[in-house]
C-alpha cells in the first residue's frame, strides 16, 4: 500500500493555454495545461483538440472543460491530505 502524505497548507497551481487553429490543413487547435503543487509538476497535458472548432471562445472552452476534469481529480490529493 502507497501512502503519500502533504502538509495541510499544500498549494496548487494551475496554467492554461491553447492556440486556435494552429494545425493549417486539419484546422485543430493545440491545447494544453499544467498543475504544480509546491513546485512540483504532478500533471501536464498538450495536444491537438479532437474536435475542430469554429471559434476562439469554442477552442477555450474545450480547454478549459479539459483542464477541469483534471482538476477534479487531483481534488482529493488536496483536500484529504492522502492518497491511497
Amino acid at each position: 500500500m502507497l501512502i503519500l502524505r502533504y502538509p495541510s497548507s499544500c498549494a496548487l497551481a494551475r496554467y492554461l493555454d491553447f492556440d486556435y487553429a494552429i494545425d493549417l490543413y486539419a484546422r485543430q487547435s493545440m491545447m494544453g495545461y499544467a498543475f504544480i503543487i509546491d513546485n512540483y509538476l504532478v500533471s501536464w497535458k498538450a495536444t491537438l483538440q479532437p474536435i475542430v472548432t469554429f471559434s476562439t471562445i469554442e477552442a477555450k472552452d474545450m480547454a478549459l472543460v479539459e483542464a477541469a476534469k483534471e482538476a477534479i481529480w487531483l481534488k482529493p490529493l488536496i483536500s484529504n491530505n492522502q492518497f491511497t
